[in-house]
């Protein structure tokens, strides 16, 4: 009871704080005349629209796309058309996010935009992933590990630890899937992105679930949803507690019992109760 009461006073806290970044962002949209300054703020508004309001996320990263393709910063650009691909990707468009990001894939390695092609390369690989075409994704993964650590950049070799991992718990490599989530975590962890530590942390529980090594598994999710809490993530909260949901019941000791849980992916946490 006192866990549902306490989501009951977050929500409106969270939402009064997005909505003032909002107001700040759309400021400086309305104040600026410089296109790159235009576009990156387009970018920031898209990325606080996209997880619940998708009708304004659509028509943001659309606005970002055709400012960008009239600029003659190519490298914005590039940028553009990867936050359309994970947009696409969003609405389960895996056949179009591929056609926006190989016609970026281009363009950043004509312009010698390493970081950019990188996150290309992890987006097809993702949605190769997600059409279960396992060789193309893994294909995709490989090149951009093997980029990213030429270019020795810690958050994108973890985002390249995870996708290859992705690959492996897909095809039952447990061993080589929780080695490869591993990395990603202190990857994650040395570079302060709690959020993606988090959901490295995840990713490990699902394999120790999937090991049926639920006491493992527990640990992990209690510290994912310490982390959750402490970054004031909702929707973590509601994942945390559905994963913890499915681990307890195999677990003969621990104080938790799901009475009820619902989560959407639109950025709703709607309720949750614990007893």
């Amino acid at each position: 009871m006192k866990r549902a009461l306490l989501f009951l006073f977050l929500l409106p806290i969270s939402f009064a704080y997005a909505q003032s970044k909002v107001d700040s962002l759309q400021n400086v949209l309305e104040n600026t005349i410089i296109d790159s300054i235009k576009i990156e703020t387009l970018h920031h508004l898209y990325r606080e629209y996209k997880n619940g309001e998708i009708d304004r996320a659509k028509k943001t990263i659309l606005r970002a796309v055709t400012l960008s393709e009239q600029t003659k910063n190519h490298h914005i650009k590039v940028k553009s058309y990867n936050l359309y691909a994970n947009f696409l990707r969003s609405q389960s468009k895996d056949d179009s996010a591929l056609v926006v990001n190989k016609k970026s894939l281009a363009l950043a390695r004509q312009l010698g935009f390493k970081k950019g092609e990188s996150r290309v390369l992890l987006g097809i690989g993702k949605s190769y992933w997600r059409k279960a075409n396992f060789i193309k994704a893994r294909e995709y993964h490989e090149l951009n590990l093997k980029l990213v650590l030429e270019l020795k950049d810690e958050s994108l070799i973890a985002s390249a630890y995870s996708g290859i991992g992705n690959i492996h718990a897909q095809n039952g490599e447990y061993t080589k899937a929780m080695e490869y989530y591993t990395l990603a975590s202190q990857k994650y962890y040395n570079v302060d992105n709690l959020l993606s530590y988090a959901k490295s942390l995840d990713n490990i529980g699902f394999i120790q679930r999937s090991l049926e090594s639920y006491e493992s598994a527990e640990n992990y999710f209690i510290q994912t949803d310490s982390i959750y809490k402490k970054l004031k993530n909702l929707n973590g909260q509601a994942f945390s507690t559905y994963n913890l949901g499915i681990v307890l019941p195999f677990r003969t000791t621990g104080g938790y019992v799901l009475t009820g849980y619902s989560y959407s992916t639109d950025g709703g946490c709607h309720w949750q109760s614990w007893q």
